[in-house]
């Protein structure tokens, strides 16, 4: 029952529907391993299932993205040529880790609703049905949460 949620969000991430059913596949036979060899305590299935889908889908990506890198850097004649020099991102990894130490001062629902709302892009009803909550109360807590990430980051 929780398959068609997870391949949606998959699908979402990879941008291919046969890929996410076999992204969802893999988390769920990791889970299901996990629990055979450890047996776990786990108190919210669905959060853990989406954190395993969401661990795959990354895996996924990361495989797939430098694949697409050399296919753009070929020329015509079929050699890759590399780039002349590395871009600059430092201002991007800083921008990375205000947000990083801003959402972990957020109180733990407020930064469970942001990260699965604009991380994860789940509808509020998918993320709703994960955190166990009311749609309502999904909104009201990525509301909180994105004014004081505002907040924070603007004093930042």
């Amino acid at each position: 029952d929780r398959m068609p949620m997870l391949v949606r969000y998959a699908a979402r991430k990879v941008g291919d529907h046969g890929r996410a059913e076999d992204v969802v596949q893999r988390a769920f036979e990791k889970v299901l391993r996990r629990q055979r060899q450890d047996s776990p305590e786990i108190s919210n299935l669905d959060a853990y299932l989406l954190t395993a889908t969401c661990n795959e889908v990354n895996r996924e990506l990361r495989s797939v993205i430098p694949d697409r890198q050399r296919l753009v850097a070929e020329d015509d004649s079929g050699h890759a040529e590399l780039p002349s020099q590395r871009p600059d991102v430092s201002a991007q990894v800083a921008d990375a880790l205000a947000v990083r130490a801003a959402l972990a001062e957020l109180p733990p629902r407020e930064r469970e609703a942001v990260v699965m709302r604009l991380q994860w892009q789940l509808s509020v009803a998918e993320a709703a049905e994960v955190m166990h909550l009311s749609s309502g109360a999904v909104k009201r807590y990525t509301a909180d949460g994105l004014r004081r990430l505002r907040e924070r980051l603007a004093a930042a």
